[in-house]
């Protein structure tokens, strides 16, 4: 949500040698204080200008002349309900009084744009400034001030029909005009640079935005009071510039003095505080700053709707951010219908094809991630990536960002050669992109990592979690929530490698973090209590590692529900713990019920699955129910198999664990045999030994 502070210098051709000076006056002074960004003085002003010019009849040229002005008085502060009856009644005067000839006149057809863009009908607006433009140039010349103006309004239009090509070569023009008339310092120059910038944030060109809206600023500071309207515009572009490179700290100050002002500013609640209220919101979300971040969405949501309606697409971005935040705080529950409202919005309101509506699925489908619905999820995404390769170019970091999602769901369902392949396609266009966003390629390095991690391929995994860590401890800082994300991926392989002790401290690291960012009761938490207990049990240190795995399942379960992927591997740990400490009995309905979770939710081909399957026929294998154990073990080798690879650590886990079954029956050549493949698959992986057994 950007503001597009249109000023256009209205300056129709004089329509009689006896306008009385009062009106003349009047009205030339409100178009001054316009022009120079004082739209509270230029609101009085034509206000009073009005008045004047309904002495002279209801179809007289110059009261259409003044209503139009204030038109673009109202229309300049986004008070469309009143710009809009102002404008079209200058229009009928208009053309009342010029009939045919009004297709002829640049102010008349500048006036009938104006409507079209007060009414954000951008298509139809084109046209008609295109010709007004045409005519003005030939009376006037083209680098007449009058001209800037006209191109300026063009520069709307194109820019609101994402025409951005268009858009700024005709700013452009307007800012060369503007600064050879009018100096370097003045608002309407101020107003070019920043309609340029916005140009260049609407195609991700940071750095060519940037110096762009310090000057608008700087000259903005220099000529308007401290409480200018106009100023806390630059002052919220550029907290959007920021916001957009994720410098937070750059972002927050700009956005607070923006809403000072704003909250300074009649009418209370109006669409102009919303918006900044909004800004302020995702850069506390980004921070991790939840409660505040929730506090200002609700706000912003109930002015959007009260003004608005609630099928607005501003109403959609915000519900979008609302649920954003509680997907922050684990509050799943909560932040699905938010997302799902927010999406029908998009869908209805934006087209079902529109990019919009590809974010709003690729975050639900990232939420029903986190709650098991892999299924669902994936449809979503694969629907969102779809979108994104017709609406983007080939080479897109957009395209990136809806691929790396598929990946994600492709590895939580464990089919990690797709996510594979997706992940490294999006790494090929992020390392092509000029400019490319760097928290999505810390995404895809994320999910890299998480995908190698899960195919045993430890060195890679290590090396893309070592880079992912690195651009967020630079983009959000060493304690944000991504760097313990991408910190826990790097003690899970250096806990599969054996080294624990190094595991436990960067996990001591990322609980720090989580629990100062996101409370003790969040389910990443769970999650790093589950990983950190998984050290004390290959320690030895069983009693630590029970305590810390109940923990992680009550997180679990109070958070997620009682049949997640999530509680299904706390279940299925416990179980293990328990197994080790013998106490058998005790272990198998936590491997019985991860089983059937898993079973359910992942379906029977999932690498999980076949996990539960070994675990549960180890702990009969262990009270010398071989009967029972065998043929989980064969089930489990087959979907191993099947899921992973022939080749798979996991699958020689489970043939070392089917050989001592097989031994302890008396079937020594078919237990040899499984061996020998165990073996093989271990020096494939440089693996000397089986410190594992699930």
């Amino acid at each position: 949500m950007v503001l597009w502070p249109l000023i256009l210098a209205w300056r129709p051709f004089p329509v009689s040698a006896q306008d009385p000076a009062l009106w003349r006056t009047t009205n030339a002074a409100g178009e001054e204080a316009y022009d120079r960004g004082l739209y509270a003085e230029a609101e009085r002003l034509l206000k009073a200008a009005v008045q004047e010019a309904e002495k002279f009849g209801p179809h007289d040229l110059r009261l259409a002349t003044s209503l139009n002005n204030l038109a673009l008085t109202y229309h300049g502060q986004r008070r469309a309900s009143e710009a809009e009856p102002l404008a079209v009644r200058a229009l009928d005067i208009r053309k009342k009084a010029l009939g045919a000839q009004q297709h002829a006149d640049g102010a008349s057809l500048k006036n009938e744009g104006l409507v079209h863009s007060i009414r954000r009908h951008f298509a139809q607006a084109e046209p008609i400034y295109l010709q007004a433009l045409a005519i003005e140039e030939r009376a006037l010349g083209r680098d007449h001030p009058v001209v800037a103006g006209t191109l300026h309004a063009l520069g709307e239009a194109f820019f609101f029909q994402e025409k951005y090509a268009e858009a700024e070569s005709v700013v452009r023009r307007a800012l060369a005009i503007r600064e050879a008339a009018l100096g370097t310092e003045h608002f309407a120059v101020a107003q070019c640079l920043n309609n340029l910038a916005l140009v260049h944030m609407a195609k991700e060109d940071y750095a060519a935005a940037e110096p762009l809206l310090k000057r608008s600023l700087a000259v903005r500071e220099k000529v308007l009071p401290a409480d200018s309207p106009p100023l806390a515009i630059a002052l919220h572009n550029s907290a959007r510039l920021y916001l957009s490179q994720r410098k937070y700290a750059e972002a927050e100050p700009l956005a607070r003095r923006a809403l000072e002002i704003r909250q300074k500013t009649p009418p209370p609640d109006n669409l102009d505080l919303a918006i900044v209220i909004h800004t302020l919101a995702i850069i506390y979300n980004r921070q991790e700053r939840y409660a505040e971040a929730e506090h200002l969405n609700r706000q912003a949501l109930a002015i959007y709707e009260k003004l608005l309606g609630e099928h607005h697409r501003y109403v959609a971005a915000s519900l979008s951010n609302l649920a954003s935040v509680y997907h922050g705080m684990g509050r799943y529950a909560e932040a699905e219908p938010l997302y799902r409202r927010s999406l029908a919005i998009r869908e209805r309101a934006r087209g079902p094809d529109h990019p919009e509506v590809a974010i709003t699925l690729d975050h639900l489908a990232l939420l029903l991630d986190e709650r098991g619905r892999l299924a669902e999820g994936e449809q979503l995404a694969r629907r969102a990536l779809a979108i994104r390769e017709r609406a983007f170019p080939a080479g897109h970091a957009n395209i990136a960002d809806s691929l790396n999602t598929l990946a994600k769901l492709y590895d939580s369902q464990g089919k990690h050669t797709k996510a594979e392949a997706l992940g490294l396609r999006a790494l090929r266009i992020l390392e092509a992109a000029r400019g490319a966003r760097e928290t999505i390629l810390a995404d895809t390095l994320f999910i890299l990592s998480s995908v190698y991690y899960h195919l045993r391929r430890f060195g890679e995994g290590e090396r893309y979690a070592r880079r992912a860590v690195e651009i967020w401890e630079r983009v959000s800082g060493p304690e944000s929530t991504h760097v313990a994300e991408g910190l826990k991926n790097l003690a899970l392989i250096y806990n599969w490698q054996g080294r624990n002790r190094q595991a436990m401290q960067v996990l001591r690291r990322v609980l720090a973090i989580e629990e100062k960012n996101l409370g003790p009761e969040h389910p990443f938490v769970g999650t790093t209590l589950n990983n950190l207990a998984e050290i004390y049990h290959d320690l030895g240190a069983l009693d630590e590692a029970e305590r810390l795995y109940r923990k992680a399942l009550a997180i679990d379960e109070k958070a997620r529900g009682g049949e997640s992927a999530a509680v299904a591997t706390s279940l299925n740990n416990l179980g293990r713990v328990l197994h080790a400490q013998g106490r058998y009995a005790e272990a198998e309905p936590f491997h019985q019920r991860a089983l059937a979770i898993r079973e359910k939710i992942l379906g029977p081909d999932h690498p999980d699955v076949g996990q539960s399957l070994n675990n549960l026929a180890r702990l009969y294998e262990a009270q010398g129910r071989y009967a029972e154990a065998e043929p989980l073990y064969q089930r489990s080798l087959a979907v191993r198999v099947k899921a992973l690879g022939p080749d798979h650590l996991d699958v020689a886990w489970t043939l070392a664990n089917y050989a001592s079954l097989l031994r302890k029956t008396a079937r020594e050549e078919e237990a040899e045999a499984m061996e020998a493949r165990a073996r093989a698959i271990r020096i494939q992986h440089g693996r000397k030994e089986m410190r594992r057994w699930f």
